[in-house]
């Protein structure tokens, strides 16, 4: 199969719905289909989209119901007809099974480049990592939005696609502002999904305590982790826009599992390998890091001087003291050069052209 033109590339677009203000978990998406329709304009192989959003939550009977509309038959079936092509796709789908299905039937019929957002057979119980690796290695390349240590694992656990392309970190796509200012404190925010992070119920054990500003939807579960702890305080649940301005601290905290000294349990092992969403959100909203110093993200961030890695929640305050204004200033000035980068696009559309590259 010899397919060199440009207009020869195609991908599965997703964005109909433009929700991406509303969602935050769904802005990645986005921004990926965003990149794709600047390299490849309007070579999508989709007239509608079926959204994660409504999918998700079903039941089994309801998700039936909802493919079997007349227009989602129409979709499912113009997908199943389609043969001999280079296509993007954006893993994983999270669309249902028989959306899975008709999916992994295009893969044997296509050349696809995979663009990964996630490897949920390694943080979640419920995803069979022998029936994850077979659906990649279907795929004719990967983009995976995680570096070496992800690419790394996944050879390790048997995927065997020719072309693995990694990012170091990935975009985060808005329009250009002015980000707030921001000074050397011990005051740290956190934003994400709190239900998830079950280490906060454990900040009322930390030795040397710090001021943390939570941002998140809220859930009665992390309530506890408020009433017992005076030094963390809850903002609010923002937007993936409106959040860069509301963040309030000197650094932002990527850290998951449910203990305060290690990264453990499925999510925390998931950090490892994986570059957490809030990793270029903090960076475009002008905040430097703190992370856990085995996380995936960890050489990056000293590598380029974004921030401070810790082997605990409770060294925190201890290596916040040792940063200097100057010292805390330098990394400003770095994360606002990278910040420059992500706002715009320009490393997920590199990926694809490099990507293109591959399959010429």
């Amino acid at each position: 199969m010899t397919m060199k033109r440009r207009n020869d590339f195609f991908y599965f677009k997703e964005d109909f719905l433009n929700n991406s203000e509303n969602f935050a978990a769904a802005k990645g998406i986005h921004d990926v289909d965003y990149c794709l329709e600047r390299t490849l304009k309007d070579k999508y192989i989709n007239k509608e989209s079926v959204s994660s959003i409504e999918v998700e939550g079903k039941s089994k009977l309801d998700k039936v119901f909802y493919y079997f509309s007349m227009h989602k038959l129409r979709l499912l079936y113009s997908l199943s007809r389609i043969h001999d092509k280079n296509i993007f796709l954006q893993y994983p789908f999270y669309k249902g099974k028989i959306f899975d299905h008709i999916m992994k039937n295009m893969m044997k019929k296509n050349q696809v480049f995979l663009i990964v957002h996630d490897v949920d057979s390694i943080r979640m119980e419920s995803v069979n990592e022998k029936e994850e690796i077979d659906i990649l290695n279907l795929a004719h390349g990967l983009i995976l939005m995680q570096g070496k240590n992800m690419k790394n694992w996944l050879i390790n656990h048997g995927v065997q696609v020719k072309h693995i392309l990694t990012m170091d970190i990935y975009d985060y796509i808005v329009p250009d502002f002015i980000p707030s200012e921001r000074h050397l404190t011990n005051e740290i925010a956190f934003a994400g999904n709190l239900r998830k992070s079950s280490f906060l119920d454990q900040l009322n054990k930390l030795k040397k305590p710090f001021k943390l500003n939570l941002y998140g939807p809220f859930y009665e579960d992390r309530q506890k982790a408020l009433v017992l702890n005076q030094n963390v305080r809850y903002w609010g649940n923002y937007s993936a826009i409106e959040l860069l301005t509301e963040l309030k601290g000197s650094f932002g905290l990527i850290w998951d599992g449910n203990s305060i000294d290690t990264e453990n349990g499925k999510y925390g092992k998931y950090n490892r390998y994986n570059i957490p969403f809030k990793f270029p959100m903090y960076i475009v909203s002008g905040m430097p890091i703190i992370c856990w110093k085995d996380s995936g993200i960890a050489d990056f961030v000293r590598k380029h001087n974004l921030g401070l890695c810790i082997n605990s929640l409770n060294d925190i305050n201890e290596v916040v003291s040792a940063v200097t204004p100057e010292q805390y200033q330098r990394m400003r000035i770095r994360v606002l050069d990278l910040r420059k980068k992500l706002m715009t696009g320009e490393l997920m559309a590199n990926a694809i052209q490099e990507a293109i590259d591959l399959w010429k």
